[in-house]
């Protein structure tokens, strides 16, 4: 769909509104009245659909729920006006709603890719060595780790562009558009840290302190990653405990960097949303006894679908795909 149906520029995101309308009334239809199906004997039935949930990314549901409070309006440096909220499902961002605070203590929740170039920043990898070098010599160093440990890497090289370090006071941030490469990055980073946190008797807590949010964001996702759609009240509750202590140090991490003058550990939208999935995982799982698992809102097995219909696309001749 051209952006012009539903970017800035369109008026009320009135085309794509109008497609899930329809597509709404389609699912209702589904469900009340059925489809006929004819089973291989030949005998026809009536089947009903239930719509249990739709999902995709946050600009996704933005769109479709015309949503007020989304991660755009983050407030701006010398803007003017107040900030509506960052979030649809609490009040973050608003006056006096903080939302990069976390955990219970939070004041909207009572009112109901940095780390690699640090390495490059602290001279692990020599005091003048250029971003493109430290990024070869990062991924040599991160494919055998990969290969050693028997995990699948999509991406083929390590570049300032991945790294979103164009410039030295660039916030680094991930670009790779494979997920699963996140969490063998993570599972490598791991590594790397707990062996220079060993070799290391300067520490002042900063490595720690990373290695300690690597720690915690690895487990974090091997317990969901691991686990079915539901997640039994243990798992739900150490998910959530991983979780927490994850942003516990990577806010101790921000806080160091900014007193270091380091652009390093940025606070976006996403952080917030981190918070409301912790969290519910703690309160499904004490109110319930169990909890859904998060995934089930990942939209990687469905881009990675999509990805790979749209490159047969790309190769194949019109004629072939008819």
């Amino acid at each position: 769909m051209p952006a012009k149906t539903y970017g800035k520029k369109a008026k009320k995101h009135k085309i794509i509104t109008s497609l899930f309308e329809a597509w709404a009334r389609d699912l209702m239809t589904l469900f009340t009245d059925g489809f006929d199906y004819e089973t291989a004997g030949g005998k026809t039935t009536k089947l009903f659909a239930a719509c249990v949930g739709c999902k995709g990314d946050w600009p996704a549901l933005n769109l479709a729920g015309n949503l007020e409070r989304h991660f755009g309006r983050v407030e701006k440096a010398g803007a003017g006006k107040p900030c509506p909220g960052i979030c649809h499902l609490c009040r973050a961002g608003m006056p006096k709603y903080p939302w990069h605070e976390f955990g219970p203590r939070a004041k909207w929740n009572l009112d109901r890719g940095e780390v690699p170039v640090l390495l490059r920043d602290l001279g692990f990898y020599g005091e003048d060595i250029g971003v493109e070098k430290f990024c070869d010599e990062l991924f040599e160093e991160l494919k055998i780790f990969a290969a050693n440990h028997k995990l699948s890497l999509h991406m083929i090289h390590l570049s300032k562009t991945l790294l979103g370090i164009e410039k030295s006071a660039h916030f680094p941030q991930g670009h790779w558009f494979k997920g699963s490469d996140t969490s063998v990055f993570i599972k490598f980073l791991e590594n790397k840290f707990s062996r220079l946190l060993a070799d290391d008797d300067c520490d002042d807590g900063f490595l720690e302190c990373v290695w300690q949010a690597l720690h915690n964001a690895d487990c974090f996702l091997r317990v969901l990653y691991n686990s079915g759609l539901w997640l039994s009240k243990q798992d739900a509750l150490q998910a959530s405990d991983y979780g927490l202590e994850f942003s516990r140090h990577y806010t101790k991490a921000a806080t160091i960097s900014f007193g270091r003058s380091l652009p390093r550990f940025q606070f976006q939208p996403k952080f917030h949303m981190h918070s409301h999935v912790t969290e519910t995982l703690a309160e499904h799982a004490r109110q319930f006894g169990y909890a859904l698992n998060p995934l089930v809102n990942s939209c990687q097995q469905d881009e990675d679908f999509v990805g790979r219909i749209a490159s047969i696309a790309r190769v194949q001749h019109a004629r072939t795909l008819n």
